[in-house]
């Protein structure tokens, strides 16, 4: 089990009834540090999150793992962003789109892949470049309905 800081995405493990550190991300000047802000409403931090706090990696709102890679998505300059870390290598690596435009947005991961589950037919292009499919694909595309089951899209690991 892990608890994870959502403010700066540091993520803890429970050990003898205590919290440990197992990850802690350096993002250097854009790291984000809450301990001069004020207690203000909620409509002051949305606000905040947005403006001042868009300077620093925060708003860790998801992660995955599976046993050789951590993945977590965070918001950045008014974008998300994906962290995946490479347990065996110790290396990590930062990116808000593939190469190919899309986003990778983490629902799942097992061994051989992530996983993302599409439950909204308008989400598919957030993930997916409906014009690089084969035609097969590319007619399952055009003929998705509002009520139709989920879709999910798999990126393998290479």
């Amino acid at each position: 089990m892990h608890f994870v800081q959502s403010y700066n995405g540091d993520v803890f493990t429970f050990e003898h009834n205590s919290l440990v550190l197992k990850y802690h991300w350096d993002f250097g000047k854009q790291n984000f540090d809450i301990s001069g802000l004020k207690d203000e409403s909620y409509e002051y931090y949305n606000k905040y999150a947005r403006t001042v706090g868009a300077k620093y990696a925060n708003t860790f709102i998801s992660y995955v793992e599976n046993s050789r890679y951590y993945i977590a998505r965070f918001a950045y300059d008014n974008k998300f962003w994906t962290l995946i870390y490479d347990k065996q290598s110790k290396k990590h690596m930062v990116f808000n789109t593939f190469i190919e435009g899309h986003r990778c947005i983490p629902s799942l991961i097992d061994e051989s892949g992530i996983y993302y589950i599409v439950d909204m037919p308008q989400q598919l292009d957030l993930v997916l470049n409906v014009e690089d499919l084969d035609d097969t694909n590319k007619a399952i595309c055009d003929n998705i309905k509002d009520d139709d089951n989920p879709i999910i899209i798999k990126y393998v690991f290479k």
